[in-house]
């Protein structure tokens, strides 16, 4: 390296050191609750909040078997300083091969129902398609795409997509 490129390098690299406008992540990290559902409710929160983790995404299939009311997990979390960031999951109510949305009413609610009791503002939705999709068949994904998030807005909710690796409907953002 030529002592003026290393001149201007460092100049560089230092006015970039000093600058004021420097933009910062809005990356949140959470912990995803199904990585420890094995353990009790109440272990897992503080082991949690002893790792650092200040937002977790709730695994609802576990929290509806602990037969707790949304106040006394909101409390749980709570006293851990953990705050829901997001909910997990309603799979297949886009493939025109699955019951929808409309069929399906009474679950999405009970989802977006404990999702709003809890606070929690996004509820991850998915798709798992071995099927190859005709291009008709996205049409209907995003109509009912589009009512899965009317009814979560009701709740206060906002939905997810969650890409499955080998789903040939949703695998992916070019697949989406």
């Amino acid at each position: 390296m030529k002592r003026r490129e290393f001149v201007a390098g460092s100049a560089a690299a230092l006015t970039a050191l000093r600058a004021t406008d420097v933009r910062t992540s809005t990356m949140v990290p959470c912990i995803n609750q199904v990585t420890t559902l094995g353990a009790a409710f109440d272990a897992e929160c503080s082991a949690y909040h002893d790792a650092g983790f200040r937002h977790v995404e709730l695994w609802f299939p576990k929290l509806q078997g602990l037969g707790l009311a949304p106040p006394a997990i909101a409390a749980r979390l709570r006293d851990a300083a953990l705050t829901p960031v997001s909910a997990c999951a309603a799979g297949n109510f886009l493939w025109r091969g699955a019951p929808g949305p409309v069929e399906r009413r009474a679950e999405l609610e009970a989802h977006f129902g404990l999702a709003e009791a809890l606070g929690v503002p996004r509820f991850v939705i998915f798709d798992s398609v071995e099927a190859t999709p005709k291009r008709d068949d996205y049409a209907v994904a995003s109509e009912r795409l589009v009512s899965i998030a009317e009814l979560a807005a009701k709740y206060r909710v906002r939905i997810a997509l969650e890409f499955i690796a080998r789903s040939r409907l949703l695998g992916s953002l070019a697949t989406a």
